[in-house]
C-alpha cells in the first residue's frame, strides 16, 4: 500500500518538512503505525511521482529503491491516494521543489555543545 509520511526534519530544498511517498505490505494506518512502534528504523520503498499520467489517467510511480526511515522523525502517515489531478507537490505547492525560493540556505542552525 501506498503511504505518504511527513517528516519532522528539512527537506534538501530547504523546507521545514520533509515528505516521502513509500510502498509498504501494512494494509492500514493503523497497521503500519504499530510496525514502527517497535522500530527506531524501517526499511521502505520509496516512490516518485512521474512526470506524466497513463493513459487512463493515472499516476506513474518511479522506483526509487529502499530507503530507511527514522520512525522518530516521521510527524504524519497518511494513505495516498492515487488521484486523478495531477501535482508534483504533495502539500503546499509554494513551497514544493519547484517553486521554493530558500534553495541552499540551511534551515537549523548548528549546534553547541556543551
Amino acid at each position: 500500500m501506498k503511504f505518504v509520511l511527513t517528516l519532522d526534519m528539512p527537506s534538501s530544498q530547504g523546507s521545514l518538512v520533509h515528505q516521502v511517498t513509500i510502498e509498504h505490505s501494512a494494509n492500514s494506518v493503523r497497521e503500519l503505525c504499530e510496525e514502527l512502534n517497535k522500530l527506531t528504523f524501517i526499511a521502505v520503498n520509496q516512490l516518485y511521482k512521474g512526470d506524466s499520467l497513463s493513459e487512463k489517467g493515472e499516476i506513474i510511480w518511479i522506483d526509487k529503491g529502499d530507503i530507511g526511515v527514522n520512525t522518530d522523525k516521521i510527524g504524519k502517515i497518511q494513505i495516498h491516494g492515487d488521484k486523478q489531478s495531477y501535482d508534483n507537490s504533495h502539500g503546499n505547492p509554494k513551497f514544493s521543489r519547484n517553486d521554493f525560493e530558500g534553495k541552499g540556505r540551511p534551515v537549523r542552525p548548528g549546534r553547541r555543545v556543551l
